[in-house]
């Protein structure tokens, strides 16, 4: 192999090593904003979690309270059902009463 070859083997190592230095430092640049963008998301993801789970508890809540509501008036009906059931007894028993006079 002679001189000339080697140097131009060396310069051809040489600007491969500026290339690679050069393409490793964009590549860094992109590292480095893809980490912002990740640090973005997850910051508008937290702000999005929050106001979310505020609002899903409110609707709960809501849910809740109908449920609620619900079984207390299911209660009463089933007492007014109840009173009904006494009171028609007692107008048979009575309908039976003056029939019987």
């Amino acid at each position: 192999m002679t001189q000339k070859e080697r140097d131009n083997i060396l310069l051809d190592i040489f600007d491969e090593q500026k290339q690679m230095k050069k393409d490793i430092g964009e590549m860094n640049k992109k590292q480095e904003e893809m980490q912002n963008n990740i640090d973005s998301m997850n910051s508008s993801m937290a702000v999005i979690e929050h106001v979310h789970g505020e609002k899903l508890q409110i609707l709960l809540d809501v849910i809740t309270g109908h449920i609620e509501k619900f079984e207390e008036n299911n209660k009463r009906i089933k007492k007014c059902e109840n009173q009904i059931d006494i009171h028609t007894s007692e107008i048979f028993y009575l309908k039976e009463k003056v029939q019987g006079l």
